[in-house]
């Protein structure tokens, strides 16, 4: 099973929120492997 642990984190690049100073992080679970989706990945551990 090819796994990619810990799952990428993306930012999310938006003019508008760098303006008021916010970030946005994306856990991206669902590029953990293609068997098993991030999120069931986890319960199932």
């Amino acid at each position: 099973m090819d796994m990619r642990l810990p799952s990428p984190i993306n930012e999310l690049a938006d003019d508008r929120l760098a303006a008021v100073g916010v970030r946005v992080l994306l856990n991206r679970g669902d590029l953990i492997g293609s068997e098993v989706p991030g999120n069931r990945f986890r319960k199932l551990r």
